[in-house]
């Protein structure tokens, strides 16, 4: 979950846990990754497109949440698997995403996108983990204050759709 780890570089990105790596802000001072929208780390400024690359964590860590299930700002996300996750963000990028999408933009395309490809309970998931990283709120450089999201403290709920190929268990979590 590292990008770019097998580089003369290193890892540049840690989609498992954002705030693991650091970027330079503006003032030159080290600011963690950001996790979610509303993060204080989430980049406003004028750099690097408005911070496409620098906050690309946050799509990123939903991806990952997408993929591997976990616990993030309240939400609980069933694992899906690497493939499905592929698969939806693949197709919201060749087939929703332009080249301005924002991140509100993206939690619907993203959403339609699972919705093409799999059933509602897959699509359940999607929203789960956008939600769970806030990219169906106005964000940080809105000014406007972030809310819970809709998913925080939902039961997670075992399904019966296990991928028996890539051992993932999918969990469904309510409306």
């Amino acid at each position: 979950w590292l990008a770019g780890a097998h580089t003369a570089v290193g890892a540049v990105r840690n989609l498992m846990d954002p705030h693991a790596l650091q970027y330079p802000d503006d003032t030159g001072a080290s600011q963690p990754q950001p996790s979610r929208f509303h993060d204080p780390s989430f980049y406003c400024g004028t750099r690097d497109n408005a911070g496409v690359h620098l906050n690309s964590t946050v799509p990123g860590h939903a991806f990952y949440l997408l993929a591997e299930g976990g616990n993030h700002n309240g939400c609980a996300v069933g694992a899906v698997g690497l493939d499905v996750a592929k698969q939806v963000f693949y197709r919201a990028w060749v087939t929703y995403f332009t080249s301005t999408a924002t991140f509100n933009e993206a939690y619907f395309a993203l959403q339609q996108a699972a919705a093409d490809l799999y059933p509602q309970e897959i699509v359940d998931q999607v929203r789960v983990a956008l939600q769970a990283v806030e990219m169906d709120q106005p964000g940080l450089c809105s000014g406007l204050p972030a809310v819970t999201p809709a998913c925080a403290n939902l039961s997670a709920v075992p399904d019966d759709l296990v991928s028996a190929a890539e051992g993932s268990s999918i969990r469904y979590c309510g409306p």
